[in-house]
């Protein structure tokens, strides 16, 4: 499980304009993408998947989302399952890196 410090870095890296938003695209979307931000991206991944397993559930974003206070915990597994199932390319129920990547990196829908 990861410690409240890793939590509050992956919340500075996904708002990056202190705007409380976790959609934030934390990528820009040119082929020669910083190394920093893809080692921040790799790190975000990291505390989302907290069994180390290389995937997130809906259940991990859940409870890092409350955690950093985005979303009560008691609420919204379904909103969670909904941002998993809009990025989820293999429709396995779960996020992959790659797919983690696709979901940091959209603009939000209005």
């Amino acid at each position: 499980m990861a410690d409240l410090n890793e939590i509050r870095r992956v919340y500075e890296i996904v708002d990056k304009n202190a705007d409380g938003e976790v959609y934030q695209p934390i990528l820009n979307n040119k082929d020669d993408i910083e190394k920093d931000e893809s080692k921040d991206l790799m790190e975000a991944f990291g505390v989302f998947d907290e069994n180390k397993d290389g995937y997130i559930t809906s259940e991990e974003l859940q409870h890092v989302l409350s955690t950093i206070g985005l979303i009560p915990w008691s609420q919204d597994l379904q909103q969670c399952e909904q941002m998993i199932w809009r990025f989820d390319l293999d429709r396995n129920g779960v996020l992959d890196f790659a797919e983690f990547k696709s979901m940091m990196s959209s603009e939000p829908s209005p």
